[in-house]
Parts: C-alpha cells; structure tokens; sequence
C-alpha cells in the first residue's frame, strides 16, 4: 500500500536538485526530471518513498506554502467535477472555522450535519472520508 501520493507535475528537491515528476506509470516506476538539465532520473515507487521516509526526497511547496499539483481552473471543469469541487470545499471550511476545543471526531461529525442540511445533501460524506480530505 502506498503511502504517498506522487503525482505528474509534482516538485521534489533531492540534494538541492529540482525534479519534475513527469510520469507515474502503473507499473510503479516514477520518471523524474531535472529542471535545469532535463537529466531524467527513474526511480520505482517502493525507492521514492524510501528516499521520502529518509529526507532525501522532499516535496518542493510552492509560494504559499502548499504542494505543487497540477491546478486546472474550476470554470474548466466539467459541471459534475466542478460541484464535486465545491462540495467538498464546504465540507473543509466548515471543518476549519469550527470551535478548537471540542474533539476532532465530533467537529467533524458536527460539521457534517450541518453542511449536509445546509447543502440538501442527501448523502453526505462519512467522518473518514472528511477526515482524508482534510489530511490532504
């Protein structure tokens, strides 16, 4: 099972090297490009997380402070896609503005219910899919 999420388009620094991931292949071989040089260095998916795990390889965040993913613009989302987007987002900032001193579980499981009446959502999401959400 896979711990982390490495994805195409991805930054990673390796020995103040930058690397653009630039295929994650089924197989679980990951091709990492050298910004500078175009130098492609390959790697399976068992070594890249090793090399996560012992600091070597490390998430580049962009300005903000967030990973860099690919970032497709909402409005060209497909409709479905798009409302899956923003559900989701709600389900997360309710999460955040709640109060801090209550526990983890029951926030959630409060702000599910109120996000699911507010929204009419006649099948929200369970507290772990939230919770995965959120650790994202």
């Amino acid at each position: 099972m896979s711990r982390f999420r490495i994805e195409a388009t991805q930054r990673y620094l390796l020995g103040g090297v930058e690397l653009l991931v630039t295929e994650v292949s089924d197989c679980g071989r990951i091709i990492f490009e050298a910004v500078e040089t175009g130098h492609r260095h390959v790697l399976r998916r068992e070594e890249a997380e090793k090399e996560i795990l012992s600091g070597e390889l490390i998430l580049k965040p962009d300005s903000d402070g967030s990973p860099v993913v690919a970032k497709t613009p909402l409005d060209l989302l497909p409709p479905n896609q798009k409302a899956e987007v923003l559900r989701k987002e709600r389900y997360l900032l309710e999460l955040r503005d709640t109060d801090p001193q209550k526990s983890f579980r029951s926030k959630i499981v409060n702000v599910i219910e109120k996000v699911a009446t507010d929204l009419g959502d006649e099948n929200p999401p369970k507290p772990t899919t939230v919770y995965r959400w959120y650790k994202r």
